[in-house]
């Protein structure tokens, strides 16, 4: 397998983006939900040319039957009943202007009748095809390999366009690669574009629908558990939206010492901000006045989040590699981000398949020999500066030419920009910066084969 070329950003990740009309629209993520959402409407549009590639590569199987696009008959299904209700849906909302040209007040009644006739209908249709009844879905592979781990909950919420077979595959490769049960939390489809208006309303208007609040509940109950000792919360795409409502509730909810029992990693984050709270050190006193010190792990209250994200991958662009950059102005993106230069969303066949592969001989555990893992990290001092607003289009032109130039010629090099979390605490800030690498730095892979990392 070719080396992945990566590009690994703490606190704040720079680079090549998205033009500067919309970096200058990127707004706080509590400003005003119209405005957000006319934004995130821009970068859409802007990072389209990415949609085609969001399930690219399809005929790359590592995990067999547990990739989303292997050619099982239930994902076969999956895939079709998709494909014919997003056609209805996308013919659904183009039809809606016409219900413009009538009379009122007969357009506009018949348009509310139609369109919650379609919405119930689909609803129905995914409920029965995709999603079936169960709110939580729990892991089903043979683990007795792996040491046991019952002091510990793993709970995923998965993202868009994904029913209850594929969130089944989520939770169980999720299960063979970190040797733990996981308890999936169902965020239920109602197919790809309802479910991507469903992020917009979400992301803009922080709206919790009920899946957020299950899964709130799932955390909560876990943190207040006193024989749990750990509480590892996985989210994936539309997942990343959710699980950031999910933490502003729980930093507002729970006592921070439960709060410590928690870590956060996510994969192709759709959010458009990941919090983590600042707390004093112990030797702060009132009135001397604090001077944070930015992603140090002692100072926060989730000391554990890292983001995975494919730098092609549509979804990863329109949340975390665009809102974790300084683009954002005001949004707060804590964790450090491991980009990797490849294309893909599908949690199973593009994320864990290439960053997180199964031994090739057994099929259970993660293979040793990682590609990713063992990728060389290059520290950044200081991170590049925002480009000049009044950029010229020809430079604008030049610099994406340049970064697809740099897409098609992999370096084999990760770049780390910020990194301020290597602490005297952290077991790598004594490890000399040419020999670190990706295994090093990511807390996730020293769970792999139910290891347990040191805390």
């Amino acid at each position: 397998m070719q080396e992945n070329p990566l590009s690994v950003v703490t606190s704040a990740l720079n680079g090549d983006g998205p033009s500067e009309w919309i970096q200058t629209a990127a707004l706080p993520f509590t400003s005003n939900p119209w405005k957000l959402a006319w934004n995130d409407v821009l970068l859409f549009f802007y990072e389209l040319r990415y949609l085609p590639i969001v399930v690219s590569p399809v005929f790359r199987f590592n995990s067999g039957h547990l990739d989303e696009l292997y050619p099982s008959a239930a994902n076969l299904f999956c895939v079709a009943t998709h494909v014919v209700l997003s056609i209805c849906q996308i013919a659904f909302l183009l039809s809606l202007p016409l219900f413009l040209i009538w009379p009122a007040p007969f357009g506009v009644a018949t348009l509310a009748v139609f369109a919650a006739s379609f919405i119930f209908a689909n609803k129905l249709l995914c409920d029965w095809l995709l999603n079936g009844s169960e709110a939580t879905i729990e892991s089903k592979v043979d683990l007795s390999c792996f040491p046991k781990h019952d002091e510990e909950q793993w709970i995923f919420l998965n993202g868009v366009a994904v029913g209850s077979h594929w969130l089944q595959s989520n939770v169980d490769r999720l299960a063979l690669s970190f040797g733990r049960r996981v308890l999936g939390v169902h965020n239920p489809t109602t197919s790809v574009v309802f479910d991507v208006l469903q992020c917009l309303i979400q992301r803009d208007f922080s709206f919790a629908t009920q899946d957020v609040r299950n899964a709130y509940g799932e955390i909560k109950k876990a943190l207040a558990r006193p024989a749990t000792s750990k509480v590892v919360f996985i989210v994936h795409s539309q997942g990343g939206i959710e699980g950031s409502l999910i933490l502003d509730w729980l930093y507002a909810d729970v006592p921070g010492v439960l709060l410590k029992k928690l870590e956060v990693y996510t994969f192709g984050n759709a959010a458009n901000h990941f919090n983590d709270p600042e707390h004093a050190p112990d030797d702060y006193q009132p009135g001397k006045g604090l001077t944070p010190v930015d992603d140090d792990p002692a100072l926060r209250v989730v000391r554990h989040i890292e983001h995975y994200a494919n730098s092609t991958d549509f979804v990863s662009r329109w949340g975390v590699l665009f809102f974790a950059s300084q683009r954002a102005g005001k949004n707060r993106y804590r964790g450090r981000i491991y980009e990797c230069n490849r294309a893909g969303h599908l949690l199973n066949q593009h994320y864990l398949d290439e960053m997180f592969p199964l031994d090739e001989d057994t099929g259970i555990g993660l293979a040793e020999n990682n590609p990713f893992m063992s990728t060389a990290v290059e520290v950044a001092a200081n991170a590049k500066p925002v480009q000049d607003a009044n950029i010229t289009e020809a430079k604008q032109s030049k610099r994406r030419h340049k970064r697809r130039e740099h897409m098609r010629s992999p370096t084999g090099k990760v770049v780390v920009r910020n990194l301020t979390c290597l602490t005297d605490a952290d077991p790598t800030s004594h490890v000399p910066q040419e020999h670190l690498t990706v295994g090093k730095l990511s807390r996730l892979w020293t769970y792999r084969n139910g290891l347990t990392p040191p805390d």
